[in-house]
């Protein structure tokens, strides 16, 4: 609490009273002020553990490809780290091989037109080279007046080698099966 006092009686008038009220009330909402942003701020940090500790690649950024923020998983996926991030070197549109810019294009016009994309496959490359396959979903949010867009992307490698292994596996048994039959 505030305390205004005197050792004289009668010194404070109806102005002083006035004033310190004031200030009370302007201390008041400074400290709500202060508790309510330190709760933003650890929500935030909450969420941000959330997104970061997330198997799924989640990203923001804007339609022209620029990356505000990245989620570690979404980093190990295209191949690149936070001084990345920070250093603007990651960008969606470069990180995407030209064949597959259509399948953003369409994603981002159906996140716009009805707030989300249906998922869809593409593919990403990575600094050293490597295609990445991965399903991707957009949605469109606004954030302070401006629009953003937010992707989730989960890396499809391991489904896609568990596909070919199930062919080349079913190919040779066919193979087998054939060759014995042949020569009956």
């Amino acid at each position: 609490g505030l305390f205004f006092g005197h050792p004289e009686p009668g010194v404070f008038g109806a102005e002083a009273e006035e004033l310190a009220a004031g200030l009370a009330a302007q201390a008041a909402v400074a400290l709500d002020n202060a508790r309510l942003f330190a709760e933003v701020r650890a929500a935030e940090a909450r969420f941000r553990r959330l997104l970061d500790a997330n198997v799924a690649g989640v990203v923001l950024g804007d339609a022209a490809g620029g990356i505000g923020y990245a989620n570690d998983a979404y980093l190990r996926i295209v191949g690149l780290d936070r001084a990345d991030l920070e250093a603007g070197r990651v960008d969606w549109a470069r990180l995407t091989p030209p064949e597959w810019a259509a399948a953003d294009e369409r994603g981002i016009a159906e996140a716009r037109a009805r707030g989300t994309s249906q998922p869809y496959e593409k593919e990403y490359l990575t600094p050293d080279g490597r295609r990445v396959p991965v399903l991707v979903a957009v949605a469109r949010v606004e954030a302070e007046g401006e629009e953003q867009l937010i992707g989730t992307v989960l890396d499809l490698s391991e489904r896609k080698r568990l596909e070919e292994l199930r062919r080349d596996f079913l190919a040779m048994v066919t193979h087998d099966l054939r060759t014995p039959l042949t020569g009956v």
